[in-house]
């Protein structure tokens, strides 16, 4: 993960208040399962961002953003989206989402149980996820909890700081 990447996802954790700790594993988890696939780039990133958005819109917790992260991730690695899989996973971390899978494949939910989605559909689907949720994210960065998470990203980014000037710190005073 470079610079580029942090920032976005800095970005991403102060605008939608999620854990930065949580959402660069997220995504480092998913990036890593998506080498070697058709899924990169922009569809990755939009689908990552469909994911973390309908996740905080929603109201998840870090646990179940995980969850949904390395479902989507173990699915990229296999190569397949097992359909009974999806449907139990994303109706339970992601109620609703399920339709919006169904609609970046072009058919209705009672199809997508006859058919498996390729991993094509990934990138279609996370634009879908964003914007099924695009009214509603300016509510949820508003909120309490968002605030209670940018004072703990805040503090993370601190200690960061900190473990990282402290070394250099010891070096001048030992020499």
């Amino acid at each position: 993960m470079d610079k580029a990447d942090l920032e976005c996802l800095r970005d991403i954790a102060d605008r939608l208040g999620l854990n930065l700790r949580c959402i660069t594993r997220a995504y480092t988890e998913m990036s890593a399962a998506s080498y070697g696939t058709r899924i990169e780039g922009n569809d990755l990133r939009d689908l990552f961002l469909g994911v973390v958005e309908q996740s905080a819109v929603k109201g998840l917790r870090s646990g179940d953003i995980m969850c949904v992260v390395r479902m989507l991730s173990r699915m990229m690695l296999r190569g397949k989206m097992p359909v009974d899989e999806l449907r139990q996973q994303l109706n339970e971390h992601l109620p609703g989402t399920i339709r919006l899978l169904a609609d970046a494949m072009g058919v209705d939910t009672q199809q997508l149980i006859n058919e498996e989605p390729g991993l094509a559909v990934l990138g279609r689907f996370g634009r879908l996820m964003r914007a099924d949720v695009a009214d509603s994210i300016w509510k949820i960065s508003e909120s309490t909890c968002a605030a209670l998470a940018r004072l703990g990203n805040a503090v993370y980014e601190l200690k960061m700081a900190i473990g990282e000037a402290l070394p250099k710190l010891f070096r001048r005073i030992v020499l």
